[in-house]
């Protein structure tokens, strides 16, 4: 039905699991054998919604846990109108149907949770302003895959992914091994090979392999886009997939690898899908046009890029990206963001070692840390003190 709906021309459609988790309890009753596991069983304890979205009909599916004063919801009436407007107030806001509906189940359930008894087995919904941690505390997670889907469902564990440093500083995107050299023997401490259509595989393997070589010989955090095979055979310190590629990615590997995971996200709906994953740090772009690829969502922009930040930079290191130049570096860095990507900043200029060093001064190296092949799960703590800008070094030298 929903999918016939989205064919008739529904930009969305969204169908809310609110009332499922009464149904299953119903005919697990039913089944005398299942009766003493039913409060913990997995589908009742979780709020499941399903988004059909896109002319691709993408499917994504969103949960919550159901506690607390979620488990007497009933008695809170309209919540369906609430939803509805939160999602149309989120829309209004030009966020799409997918970003609105993650930001209104943050609401929804805040709003429930925190509910009033009123008596007569009836409770009124709390409204009111949000603050990032509440807004944190109740934010859903999403999921687009039936492993995700076994995630949110407790079916699956989740440990998450090695911790880097909480700042990676200034982070260049570059295509070649080449680049990577330059990078490190400018002392830039966080970068990644992102190689689109090789020649062939075996230049592909070699690129990684000296580029990965190359960053342990100067102490760099280097991630592979895409090939996380790859990156775990030649001991990368970490991987970088975007949306489209963790539909198919194999992440149990780079897990049990020890390998770091970063994952791009353009809006609520992706970071909701990020929470999940519980990545070693997420990106949040991009920011401004950009025209180093063809991008389907449209720029965040500054603002928006300081609430993402807001959500999730407690749990998670975040990376800005996308169309990010030095005329507009300051509205950026106020976003409290702890590292900048940039490529063509760097790659397109004129003079790229002047360019390293004028992005290190204003961006800086980041935080310290050890560089090392960790046993899987083993999370890796960064060291207190942060690592002094490219430019104090070179002062430093100067005076010596």
């Amino acid at each position: 039905m929903s999918h016939h709906l989205n064919k008739k021309g529904c930009a969305a459609v969204y169908l809310k699991g609110g009332h499922l988790p009464h149904y299953i309890s119903e005919k697990l009753a039913k089944d005398k054998s299942a009766c003493a596991g039913i409060k913990d069983h997995p589908l009742v304890s979780s709020i499941l919604d399903v988004v059909i979205s896109g002319s691709n009909d993408d499917v994504y599916y969103f949960g919550c846990p159901r506690t607390g004063k979620y488990l007497r919801s009933s008695g809170v009436h309209g919540t369906g109108c609430i939803m509805a407007s939160a999602i149309a107030a989120m829309l209004a806001r030009d966020y799409d149907s997918v970003d609105a509906i993650a930001y209104a189940k943050a609401y929804m359930t805040r709003g429930i949770e925190n509910s009033i008894d009123i008596g007569a087995k009836s409770r009124m919904f709390s409204h009111g302003y949000f603050t990032s941690s509440e807004l944190l505390k109740y934010f859903p997670v999403m999921g687009r895959t039936m492993d995700e889907l076994r995630m949110m469902t407790g079916l699956e564990e989740n440990s998450g992914f090695v911790q880097c440093a909480h700042n990676l500083g200034l982070y260049p995107v570059v295509d070649s091994s080449n680049w990577i050299r330059k990078l490190c023997e400018n002392g830039v401490k966080t970068m990644q090979l992102r190689i689109k259509n090789p020649e062939s595989q075996e230049l592909l393997e070699k690129e990684i392999s000296v580029s990965a070589e190359l960053c342990r010989k100067y102490g760099v955090r280097l991630f592979i886009d895409d090939y996380y095979d790859l990156a775990v055979k030649y001991h990368a310190y970490g991987v970088h997939l975007g949306q489209e590629d963790l539909l198919e990615a194999k992440l149990k590997q780079v897990r049990d690898a020890g390998l770091r995971l970063g994952v791009s996200t353009h809006g609520y709906a992706e970071i909701a899908r990020a929470l999940l994953l519980k990545p070693s740090y997420i990106a949040l772009g991009h920011i401004y046009p950009t025209g180093s690829k063809v991008m389907a969502s449209k720029p965040q922009g500054p603002e928006r890029l300081k609430d993402y930040v807001e959500l999730v930079d407690k749990l998670y290191p975040t990376v800005a990206i996308g169309g990010i130049k030095l005329h507009n570096l300051d509205e950026v860095m106020a976003s409290g963001t702890g590292s900048v990507a940039v490529i063509t900043a760097i790659t397109g200029a004129e003079d790229p070692e002047q360019a390293i060093a004028e992005w290190l001064d204003r961006v800086g190296l980041g935080d310290a840390e050890t560089i090392e092949k960790n046993p899987a799960g083993k999370k890796a703590a960064p060291e207190a003190k942060t690592a002094k800008r490219a430019s104090t070094r070179k002062k430093t030298a100067k005076a010596g």
